[in-house]
């Protein structure tokens, strides 16, 4: 099915379920569109992923584990939107510094899963390099997840492990890059 025809499918029937749990409705639309769109790139039917791997002559199976590796964070990202409102920008109740931080989180959790997942930074990364890069997603997402929960005192702390955690594996790989 197409994009636009999977989206409308869905929504008709998954959007009204979803707002009723408490998401707002564009998180909720957004949240549909995400998946709908990349309903193309999973498999075992992932009919843009098979017309892309026989136009590039490759494995429709290899062509599907690298595609999933490049883009496994992106289906984190609806999640993102329902409990982070700032990326879509809706800041009701927001303070600047709050903004700040979530946008600072999400780009410092985006950088550190990709490189967690395609198992490459600037150099092959190694045990060291993956540790940080795992420390600096849970982190996080937990920072993500808290606030809605009730914990705004380990929030602020949250993002910081997972700042220093993400820059210092990337430090630590293009060191090894180098040399």
């Amino acid at each position: 099915v197409p994009s636009l025809a999977a989206y409308m499918i869905t929504a008709t029937v998954l959007a009204w379920p979803i707002v009723q749990l408490g998401v707002t409705p564009i998180a909720a639309h957004l949240f549909i569109l995400v998946f709908s769109v990349f309903s193309h790139l999973t498999p075992p039917i992932g009919a843009g992923l098979l017309i892309a791997s026989r136009l590039a002559g490759g494995n429709y199976w290899g062509t599907a584990r690298e595609a999933l590796k490049a883009a496994f964070i992106v289906f984190f990202l609806p999640f993102l939107f329902v409990y982070n409102p700032a990326l879509i920008l809706q800041f009701e109740g927001l303070s600047s510094l709050d903004i700040v931080m979530q946008f600072i989180n999400v780009i410092v959790l985006i950088i550190s899963m990709s490189f967690l997942f395609n198992n490459y930074a600037l150099a092959k990364i190694n045990v060291l390099d993956r540790g940080l890069f795992i420390i600096a997603g849970i982190a996080g997402l937990l920072f993500t997840i808290l606030p809605t929960v009730g914990f705004p005192g380990q929030v602020i702390l949250l993002n910081v492990i997972a700042i220093v955690s993400c820059i210092l594996g990337i430090l630590l790989n293009k060191w090894r890059a180098i040399n």
